[in-house]
C-alpha cells in the first residue's frame, strides 16, 4: 500500500478533479471559468472506497492536514477550539498543491480504505492511536499524548523523519475527535 496521489471519482460526475485546488483568483479573472466546478456540499464516491465533499477554504489550508468543515462547507485546519464547539465535521486535504488559500475551492476526503496521506509528527507509529497536535501544527497528528484522540483513523506506516511529514493512513469511518478523551495503553 502507498499514499495515493491520483484520486478519482467512481460515480462519473463531470468536471470533478479530487487532486486540484480551484483558485478563487481564476474564478474572478478568467471568463472561461465563471464559477466553482461544483456546488459547495456536493459529495462524490472515489477510488479506494473514498468519499469526498466540495469545500471552500475559510483560511489557508495545508496539504494533508485534517480540516474542520462547517455546515456552510467552509474548511480550515482543525484546532481544539473548533473541535470543542461541536459545530463541524472533519476531513483531510488530499490536494496536490501545497496549500489552498482563503477562498479557494477543493474536495476534502471524508473517508477511504487506505492511501490517505496525513501530516504527522515523527512520534507516530503504525497501528497506534493518533491524537490531534495543537502545538503550532493545527491539523496534524501525533501519538505521543494521551488526550484529544481521533477515532476512525489508522496510521499504516510509522514515521522516521525529524519534522512533520505525510504518512499513509486509512480513514475507515467518519472522523470522530474525542477532545480530552484519555487513552491509556490502547492500540487500534
Amino acid at each position: 500500500m502507498a499514499v495515493i496521489t491520483n484520486w478519482y471519482t467512481m460515480d462519473n460526475k463531470a468536471g470533478v478533479d479530487l487532486n486540484y485546488v480551484q483558485s478563487s483568483v481564476t474564478i474572478t479573472t478568467d471568463p472561461a471559468v465563471p464559477g466553482p466546478r461544483a456546488k459547495l456540499g456536493d459529495r462524490v464516491q472515489g477510488n479506494n472506497g473514498s468519499e469526498w465533499v466540495f469545500c471552500i477554504a475559510s483560511a489557508t489550508v495545508t496539504q494533508y492536514n485534517c480540516v474542520a468543515i462547517s455546515n456552510a462547507y467552509a474548511a480550515t485546519n482543525i484546532n481544539s477550539t473548533l473541535v470543542a464547539s461541536n459545530l463541524y465535521f472533519y476531513g483531510f486535504a488530499q490536494f496536490q498543491s501545497t496549500v489552498a488559500n482563503t477562498g479557494d475551492y477543493f474536495w476534502a476526503l471524508l473517508k477511504a480504505d487506505s492511501g490517505v496521506a496525513l501530516r504527522a509528527s515523527p512520534s507516530v507509529q503504525a497501528n497506534a492511536f493518533v491524537f490531534l497536535s495543537f502545538n503550532g501544527n493545527s491539523g496534524s497528528f501525533t501519538s505521543s499524548v494521551t488526550s484529544n484522540a481521533i477515532m476512525g483513523v489508522q496510521v499504516l506506516a510509522s514515521i522516521s523523519v525529524s519534522a512533520d511529514s505525510p504518512t499513509e493512513a486509512r480513514v475507515f469511518t467518519y472522523i470522530l475527535p474525542a477532545l480530552n478523551m484519555l487513552v491509556a495503553g490502547a492500540t487500534v
